[in-house]
């Protein structure tokens, strides 16, 4: 272990209520990063994963996504937490050093986010530097892809009652008070999500068919063919091609969303 590897925590976020899924996370986490030199914990409520390499870090009960993840991050002693949601089903062996190098200097240049999938990219490059720099009002500057936080800067950005999603659209336009948020160009942790609106995908079930995981679908169900083809719609046809919209449309698009999202809730 090097001495910057204590500055950091693997945090996998989760709940109870997704226990079913930590088997088969850890399974290939350990598969795929054996020489994560990092300490790993899982955030819950009051269940815990039986594995001595695991650390417990049980919240209570559930008020919401953003209200649990400031008490586990109040839970966790280093600098930095590298946050991963408990659905990353990875897929390709994690390059220990490739990691460390860019924490290193993530580090040295006081930033204090790296997203470590480029989803989306960064905006501008920076020189000689193996990342690039996210800029202010870019969408999803917060995204909750994998990526090593400051951990006060991240609960930060928390805002009681946000779900994720609202995270990541409505804390992304917190953060463009902070500087220092930057990106990889190429995925240093290559995964895929399993979960969406409650069910397993079906991709995500033949990986694990293929990886010789048994998936209890009694538990969670599997996605219909007519949910899947949906998806596939929606991403494809609808979400996709924003990503190939000028930078000033997707701010005014996401601006849009955002003024939605603040909208009073009627009863």
């Amino acid at each position: 272990m090097q001495d910057e590897d204590k500055d950091v925590t693997v945090l996998v976020v989760s709940c109870d209520k997704y226990s079913d899924l930590w088997p088969v996370f850890f399974e290939l986490f350990f598969r795929y990063w054996p020489d994560c030199p990092y300490q790993l914990a899982l955030g819950s409520n009051f269940k815990t994963f039986d594995d001595s390499r695991v650390k417990a870090i049980p919240i209570g009960e559930d008020v919401s996504w953003a209200d649990s993840l400031k008490k586990m991050l109040t839970r966790v002693g280093s600098q930095y937490v590298l946050l991963l949601l408990d659905d990353f089903l990875l897929r390709k062996t994690v390059r220990t050093d490739e990691i460390r190098t860019r924490f290193k200097i993530l580090h040295n240049r006081r930033g204090v986010y790296l997203r470590l999938r480029p989803a989306p990219p960064p905006d501008k490059a920076v020189p000689a530097c193996p990342f690039g720099e996210i800029g202010f009002g870019a969408p999803y500057r917060a995204s909750l892809q994998a990526a090593i936080w400051n951990k006060e800067t991240l609960a930060s950005l928390l805002h009681p009652g946000e779900s994720p999603w609202e995270m990541e659209l409505l804390g992304s336009r917190r953060s463009d008070s902070i500087p220092g948020f930057y990106s990889v160009w190429q995925p240093l942790i290559v995964y895929r999500h399993a979960i969406e609106r409650g069910v397993w995908l079906r991709y995500a079930v033949r990986i694990c068919r293929k990886e010789a995981i048994n998936v209890d679908s009694t538990r969670r169900p599997v996605m219909s063919t007519a949910m899947a083809l949906k998806r596939w719609i929606r991403l494809h046809c609808l979400t996709l091609p924003l990503h190939f919209l000028p930078l000033k449309s997707r701010l005014e698009l996401t601006k849009s969303v955002q003024s939605i999202l603040r909208k009073p809730r009627s009863n």
